[in-house]
C-alpha cells in the first residue's frame, strides 16, 4: 500500500525498475532454489521477491512523502501468523487429515480475533479522523454550504 504515496507525489518513473529488479531476484532465486528444494524453493523465492519489492517501494515512497508505518503491529501480526502455522504443523504432522483441517480452522479463527483486537485502536482513530473531516460531514444550512430554503409569497 505504500505505493499510494508514490502515485500521490506523481513520481512513478522508477516503479517499473523496482518491479523488474524484484522479478529478477525472484527468477535468480528460482534458478538456485528449485533444483535443491523443489516447489518449496519456488515459494521461498516468491516470498523474497515480494519482500524486495515491498522494501524497495517503501524506501522510494518515503523519499517523496512522509510515511509512518505501525511496524510494531505489523511485526506482531506477522510473528503470530508464522507461529500459528508452525504450531499447527507441529501439532498435527499429517496435514491431510481431518484433524489438521480442524486445527488450521481454529488457528485461523484465533488469528482473525487477534487481528480485530490489534487493529481496534487504529480503526477507532481512523473513524474519529473521518468524522472530523469536512469532506465527509453532510452539508447543513449552518455550515453555509447549502442555501436556506426561501419562502415564496
Amino acid at each position: 500500500m505504500v505505493v499510494s504515496a508514490v502515485f500521490l507525489t506523481r513520481r512513478t518513473a522508477l516503479l517499473p525498475l523496482l518491479t523488474l529488479s524484484a522479478g529478477a531476484a525472484n527468477v535468480a532465486l528460482n534458478v538456485l532454489l528449485i533444483p535443491r528444494l523443489g516447489i518449496i524453493g519456488a515459494a521461498w523465492s516468491s516470498l523474497v521477491g515480494y519482500a524486495i519489492l515491498a522494501a524497495a517501494t517503501y524506501l522510494y515512497a518515503r523519499r517523496g512523502y512522509p510515511l509512518q508505518l505501525d511496524l510494531a503491529r505489523i511485526a506482531a501480526l506477522t510473528l503470530v501468523g508464522i507461529l500459528l502455522v508452525a504450531g499447527n504443523r507441529w501439532l498435527v504432522p499429517d496435514q491431510s487429515s481431518a484433524a489438521a483441517i480442524g486445527v488450521h480452522l481454529v488457528g485461523a479463527v484465533a488469528y482473525a480475533a487477534m487481528v480485530v483486537v490489534v487493529l481496534r485502536a487504529p480503526i477507532a482513530r481512523l473513524r474519529v479522523l473521518l468524522a472530523e473531516s469536512p469532506a465527509t460531514t453532510p452539508p447543513t444550512a449552518a455550515s453555509g454550504r447549502i442555501a436556506e430554503p426561501q419562502e415564496t409569497a
